[in-house]
C-alpha cells in the first residue's frame, strides 16, 4: 500500500490540537474529513489544517469513501457509540482513551474490529515514546527480577465547574481521566489483567451531573501476592510518577505519563541479599512528539507494516475491565 490513509476526524476537541497538525508531515496519512454536530464549529476547524470535507453530523463523515480512518476524540460517554458506528462502516478506528468503561462493551468492539478486518486501537500517546518501551524491555529481559509490586500515582488539578472531565453524564471522573493511564501500564507491565480489584474513592456528589469520583486509591490483585497500588485524583498537586519493584530490584519513574524529550530512570538492584546494592541511571532521549508516533505506529499496523511501538490489542479489554471494577467498588 503506497497511498496515504485518509483520516476522518470525530469532533472538535481541544484534543485535536495535539495531533492534527502531524499529519502535514506525515508519510503515512493525511486528513480528508472532520465533522462536528455544528457545521460551523467543523468548518472552522477544517480550514487551519486544509481538511478539504467538513459535515455537520458524524453518519455523514463515516459514508464519505475517502475515509479509510477515523479518529475518535469525543467525549467519554461516544467512544463505544461511534467507534461501533465506524467499524459498522468499514473504517479503521483510533479512539482516544479510554475505549470503553465496561468489559462488555470493549469485548463486542473487539468482536466487531475481528469480523470486519478493521484495526481498532485505544490512544495512549504515552505508549509511543521511548520510555515506556523501555520500561517494558527492562522488565521482560528480567532486570528487576520477578515483579511484585507496581506503585503509581498520577494527580491533577481540575477546578469544578462546567467541563467534560467533570460531569458524570459524559463518562467523566478521575478514573476515568488518569486511572485509564494507570491501569494501562500497570496490566501492560504484569502482562495481564487483575483478578481482583479493591478501590476507595471520594464522589462529588449525588446527582448525576456530580456523579463523578474526584479521589481513588486501589489495590490490583494479579495472583500470587503480586499486586498494583494506584492512586490518583483532580484534587492535585499534580503528581505523575511510578515505581515498578521486582524480587532483584526496582525501577524509579519519575513522568511515566507525560514524557519529555529527556528523561531518566533509576534503577537499583541487588541480585542477592548479600550484594551490593547498585543504582543505574538509565537516559532516556526521545525528541519526538509521541502523538505523532502514534499516528504512524497506527498507520504501519494498518497496512500491515511492523509498528516502532506494539499496539496491544488485549490491553483495551483488560482496561475497560478494570474500570469498570474501580467505578463500581468506589461506590460500595
Amino acid at each position: 500500500m503506497s497511498a496515504k490513509l485518509g483520516w476522518g476526524v470525530l469532533g472538535t476537541a481541544r484534543i485535536n490540537e495535539k495531533i492534527l497538525p502531524h499529519f502535514a508531515n506525515s508519510p503515512r496519512n493525511r486528513l480528508v474529513a472532520i465533522a462536528s454536530r455544528d457545521l460551523a464549529k467543523a468548518r472552522a476547524a477544517a480550514a487551519p489544517h486544509g481538511i478539504p470535507s467538513a459535515y455537520g453530523n458524524y453518519a455523514e463523515l463515516l459514508a464519505d469513501p475517502a475515509v479509510d480512518v477515523v479518529y475518535i476524540g469525543l467525549p467519554n460517554h461516544l467512544h463505544v457509540e461511534w467507534a461501533r458506528a465506524a467499524l459498522a462502516a468499514g473504517k479503521h478506528v483510533l479512539c482516544e482513551k479510554p475505549l470503553a468503561l465496561r468489559g462488555a462493551e470493549a469485548s463486542e468492539l473487539a468482536g466487531l474490529s475481528a469480523a470486519s478486518g478493521k484495526r481498532l486501537a485505544e490512544g495512549y500517546m504515552y505508549r509511543h515514546h521511548a520510555q515506556s518501551a523501555r520500561i517494558l524491555s527492562l522488565v521482560r529481559e528480567g532486570k528487576l527480577g520477578e515483579i511484585r509490586r507496581v506503585q503509581g500515582s498520577f494527580h491533577i488539578t481540575v477546578a469544578p465547574g462546567p467541563n467534560i472531565r467533570t460531569d458524570g453524564r459524559v463518562g467523566g471522573g478521575a478514573i476515568a481521566d488518569v486511572g485509564c493511564y494507570l491501569v494501562n501500564f500497570a496490566n501492560a507491565i504484569m502482562g495481564r489483567a487483575p483478578s481482583a480489584v479493591h478501590a476507595r474513592g471520594r464522589i462529588a456528589g449525588r446527582t448525576p451531573e456530580t456523579d463523578y469520583d474526584t479521589l481513588f486509591s486501589a489495590l490490583l490483585d494479579y495472583g500470587g501476592g503480586v499486586t498494583a497500588q494506584l492512586d490518583g485524583g483532580f484534587l492535585g498537586p499534580r503528581i505523575d510518577e511510578l515505581r515498578v519493584l521486582g524480587s532483584e530490584g526496582w525501577l524509579e519513574v519519575p513522568h511515566p505519563f507525560k514524557p519529555g524529550a529527556r528523561e531518566a530512570l533509576v534503577m537499583k538492584r541487588r541480585s542477592t541479599r548479600e550484594a551490593p546494592l547498585t543504582t543505574e541511571t538509565i537516559e532516556i532521549s526521545d525528541a519526538e512528539d509521541p502523538y505523532a508516533v502514534q499516528l504512524e505506529n497506527f498507520a504501519a499496523w494498518v497496512r500491515g507494516e511492523t509498528p516502532d511501538y506494539p499496539i496491544g490489542e488485549w490491553e483495551a479489554l483488560a482496561g475497560a475491565s478494570t474500570l469498570e471494577r474501580l467505578a463500581t467498588e468506589i461506590r460500595r
